[in-house]
């Protein structure tokens, strides 16, 4: 009887053991994915939107006839301020920023961390 009692508990711990295994690295593997869509997908989706809107933007700005003066203005000014954001690195500084802040906002997802 005794015999026959630990096999069938052994066989409901492999059971659980092998249920809560197969759930938790489902956890696991579902967090790293949210993480990596929200810290490297997002980002660069979210940079070639801006990018294609901010395009369409100066080449309808470009198209309106009667201000060739303020366009080329413009169109040096951006050339020189795209020159220094470059030199200072200000868009891998603003990326290293918001990287942080996603890694942050997801941490407190964590209940033990956060």
């Amino acid at each position: 009887m005794n015999f026959t009692f630990s096999v069938i508990m052994q066989w409901f711990g492999n059971l659980a053991g092998r249920f809560l295994t197969d759930n938790g690295l489902k956890f696991i593997a579902y967090k790293a994915l949210i993480f990596t869509m929200i810290t490297v997908t997002f980002p660069a989706v979210a940079k070639n939107m801006l990018t294609w809107l901010f395009e369409g933007m100066l080449s309808i700005a470009g198209s309106v006839p009667g201000v060739d003066d303020i366009h080329s203005n413009v169109a040096q000014f951006s050339g020189f301020a795209g020159y220094l954001a470059s030199q200072l690195m200000i868009a891998d500084c603003i990326s290293i920023l918001l990287t942080a802040v996603v890694i942050r906002l997801t941490l407190n997802f964590v209940p033990f961390v956060g």
